[in-house]
């Protein structure tokens, strides 16, 4: 296939699941023989990709942009601004490059802003248009009114969108849906589990996988007291924005006097790889995980998962593999670990099979899927190019 194709993932402020995603189709579609580059923002950092992701990003197939702040970035930061307004203003600049960017011949994959952009193609991690204000009150309509303003000037949002949207859920598509009656197929995200192991289950522990950001909510799993069951809590996570180290802060101040807690931030993987080989119970916050790469991986290692009962990680991994439980609160989880306990084998096995029986949820197949749709839209712009203009 004789394309180009080129990753806007930009900015760059973290190293999480949206990112290994866009560099996991960036190593794909180069071992496919896809001319592919990588583009994003100055904190792009591939040692810590190394360290934390375990992936070893080709540095002359990234292109470091730097599209400035404006007065817009300046007052989101300043006033704090709410999800929705500094995701807007973010894609001002973002949209303006990517118009320029477009050409006849190379494929644009957008992967960072959670908004239905004039890309070729838009791989939506979550609609950021989800988080539109709603409050009352006259901040509330001033923040409105702003809005309306970088929607108008986005030409959100009856403008032009991408050729393709693509999502990493049916929860998530269906978000999607209600927000912008846009249907978005799904490819799952990759999960990579060469560097998986398998539990022994050696010891009481759970395992907790997320970011340190205030809306996952991490905090609340410290009410779960898993030392009334006898169980230990490792609470394994990126923190790397200012938001999220002044997170990452609380709960570290909160968890204290916790003995039964412990907290690894910003830890590599080899971390990681003890901890799963050694815990029997892998427990995630109470959010609506929009899919959740780490709850697969875990699933995969033989961890029971216990989720939150809401979001993809429930509607797309737990719920269909006939594995672990979910709850609404909580102070639930000791009494779902205590129901789980005698059943622990057959749910560890139950749950490792399930995971490592989908196909689609490998790099390799995540990238097929990826490439079949890049391949459909080089297909209809290639066709365009071709053929001859109509006559008037």
């Amino acid at each position: 296939m004789n394309v180009s194709v080129a990753i806007l993932h930009y900015p760059w402020d973290s190293v999480g699941g949206g990112e290994r995603v866009s560099l996991t189709l960036l190593l794909g579609l180069l071992e496919a023989g896809v001319d592919a580059r990588l583009l994003t923002g100055p904190s792009f950092d591939a040692e810590a990709v190394s360290r934390i992701l375990g992936i070893e990003v080709p540095r002359d197939r990234v292109e470091i942009l730097d599209l400035g702040r404006g007065l817009l970035d300046l007052a989101a930061a300043r006033f704090r601004l709410g999800v929705y307004a500094r995701g807007l203003s973010q894609a001002l600049r973002v949209s303006g490059f990517l118009e320029s960017l477009l050409s006849e011949r190379e494929i644009i994959v957008e992967t960072r802003l959670g908004l239905p952009l004039p890309a070729d193609v838009v791989y939506m991690h979550y609609p950021t248009a989800a988080w539109r204000p709603r409050g009352r009150g006259p901040l509330w309509l001033a923040y409105r009114g702003l809005v309306r303003i970088l929607e108008r000037r986005l030409g959100l949002p009856w403008g032009r969108g991408p050729g393709v949207l693509v999502t990493n859920s049916r929860w998530t598509a269906a978000l999607i849906y209600s927000v912008h009656r846009r249907l978005a197929r799904i490819v799952y995200p990759p999960v990579d589990l060469e560097w998986v192991p398998l539990t022994r289950g050696s010891e009481r522990l759970a395992l907790t996988v997320s970011r340190f950001v205030p809306s996952k909510e991490v905090h609340r799993l410290l009410e779960a007291r898993l030392d009334s069951v006898g169980y230990r809590l490792h609470l394994v996570g990126g923190a790397h924005k200012p938001v999220e180290r002044a997170y990452l802060a609380r709960v570290e101040a909160m968890a204290r006097s916790l003995a039964w807690v412990s907290i690894h931030p910003n830890a590599p993987r080899q971390v990681l790889v003890d901890l799963l080989s050694r815990a029997r119970y892998y427990v995630h916050p109470p959010f609506p995980e929009h899919f959740g790469i780490a709850v697969a991986e875990a699933m995969a290692a033989g961890l029971v998962p216990i989720v939150y009962c809401d979001g993809g990680a429930w509607t797309d991994l737990v719920k269909p593999s006939g594995a672990g439980a979910c709850y609404r609160d909580p102070r639930e989880i000791p009494g779902l670990i205590e129901r789980l306990e005698p059943l622990w084998d057959e749910q560890s096995e139950r749950a490792r099979r399930y995971i490592r029986s989908r196909t689609d949820l490998t790099p390799r197949g995540f990238t097929e899927r990826m490439l079949t749709i890049i391949k459909e839209v080089h297909e209809v712009k290639d066709t365009g190019l071709s053929s001859p203009s109509p006559a008037p």
